[in-house]
């Protein structure tokens, strides 16, 4: 039966196995966005996604100069160096995420603004950045069986948390994120322990390992600080502007197509740790056609998900949303097409981590994250939703276009020159 395993450890198996950790992580966020939207208020929910956006933010930022880095700079060392690296880069990320918080918290309770939720919003992220490296940690080593392992027990301790805060008598939204939170402490500590990464070593190697990821690390974080701007301030803009129920309602629509949006990051996170290591083996040329086909597979499993829903969605919206939110039909098809265009433009991107190209994804993210920042406010006063996500859709579209261009430079072979061609 010598097949089977290598259909469940070689290139094939890990990208199923990195795409049912996805669909794992899917269907937790899912389930959890679902019971917040039915048991709580419009309000709450709103509130909801206003603070998990907000985590996710904080991991995006830790995942920009931490895990990238980690997955593209491990190749440098050698093999017996790189679980201390690995180590010094999780108490790095840890620490000063832990510290950002608790200053952050420190001050907000002195100018009188905090409460519960805020206080459980900072309180979550340091344990959410601590699992989500030690995600990355497994799938750079092209470990993601390993993943989907630790995925799956942080969902089922997320929903056994966020039940357990329910019956201690805490609000919907404060229930579903400190349960969040705990589950992310738990999986961490499981996965830490697991992994046998030399803490002590790792500890002593902080400034090194530090020094390391800095060069290519800080433009990549300047690269998720204008993504974000790009992609996750019309959250916040639409909530100033429209209110609470405005956000329900585009998080609403945007739920239901979290399967099709997480199935896009679990995809991409699989692939850039295996373009990594065939630059590093000096086998570049692979990865383009990997990439295309990758891209074509998202768009079609995007658009048929599309289509699944449409067919069902007199269904959803007399059983899922409660006949709450039966309006939002044009913005789950505004949210398709900008999930779509996503998927063109995250593969792009892949391609360029994986190469070290930080400085020129940075770039070309800050040439169209501008405008799309400035278009929200008069898009979002004319139209409300359904404008925001227009102008998300157009920023998508030319970050595309920009990245792929610079993926061809890249990748395409060098002109011939007059003199080798005898012109």
């Amino acid at each position: 039966m010598p097949a089977l395993p290598r259909l469940l450890t070689g290139p094939r198996g890990r990208t199923l196995a990195g795409i049912a950790d996805q669909a794992v992580i899917s269907l937790a966020n899912f389930g959890v966005a679902l019971a917040v939207l039915r048991l709580g208020t419009k309000e709450e929910f709103g509130l909801y996604a206003l603070g998990y956006m907000a985590v996710v933010v904080a991991n995006s930022f830790a995942g920009g100069m931490f895990g990238s880095q980690f997955i593209v700079a491990q190749h440098g060392r050698p093999e017996a160096a790189r679980p201390a690296f690995a180590a010094a880069l999780l108490l790095a990320q840890l620490g000063g995420v832990a510290l950002a918080c608790l200053l952050a918290l420190g001050a907000l309770a002195a100018a009188g603004w905090a409460n519960p939720f805020v206080a459980v919003m900072l309180l979550v992220m340091p344990a959410a950045v601590a699992q989500d490296f030690l995600r990355v940690h497994r799938l750079a080593l092209l470990r993601p069986q390993a993943a989907l392992a630790l995925d799956g027990l942080n969902a089922v301790l997320w929903a056994g948390f966020a039940l357990a805060g329910l019956a201690l008598g805490l609000a919907v939204p404060v229930a579903a994120l400190a349960g969040h939170g705990a589950a992310c402490a738990v999986t961490a500590a499981v996965a830490a322990a697991t992994a046998r990464l030399p803490l002590r070593q790792g500890l002593r190697g902080m400034g090194d390992g530090l020094r390391t990821v800095w060069d290519q690390g800080r433009w990549s974080v300047g690269g998720v600080a204008v993504t974000l701007a790009q992609n996750q301030a019309h959250f916040y803009i639409l909530g100033v502007l429209a209110g609470l129920a405005a956000v329900a309602d585009v998080n609403a629509a945007r739920m239901l197509l979290t399967p099709a949006a997480l199935l896009l990051v679990g995809v991409n996170r699989t692939l850039i740790p295996g373009f990594a290591q065939l630059r590093a083996a000096g086998e570049a040329h692979r990865i383009r056609r990997q990439a295309v086909i990758a891209t074509l597979v998202l768009v079609g499993a995007v658009l048929a998900y599309a289509l699944l829903l449409w067919a069902a969605w007199d269904m959803l919206a007399r059983h899922l949303l409660q006949g709450r939110y039966d309006g939002i039909g044009p913005l789950v098809a505004l949210w398709t097409l900008v999930i779509g265009l996503q998927a063109v433009t995250e593969i792009a991107a892949g391609q360029l981590q994986a190469a070290s190209r930080f400085r020129a994804l940075a770039l070309r993210i800050g040439i169209v994250a501008g405008p799309v920042v400035v278009a929200l406010v008069p898009m979002i006063l004319w139209l409300g939703g359904p404008g925001s996500l227009m102008v998300l859709a157009a920023g998508q579209a030319a970050l595309g276009a920009l990245l792929w261009r610079e993926v061809a430079r890249e990748t395409s072979p060098p002109r011939p020159s007059c003199a080798t061609t005898g012109a």
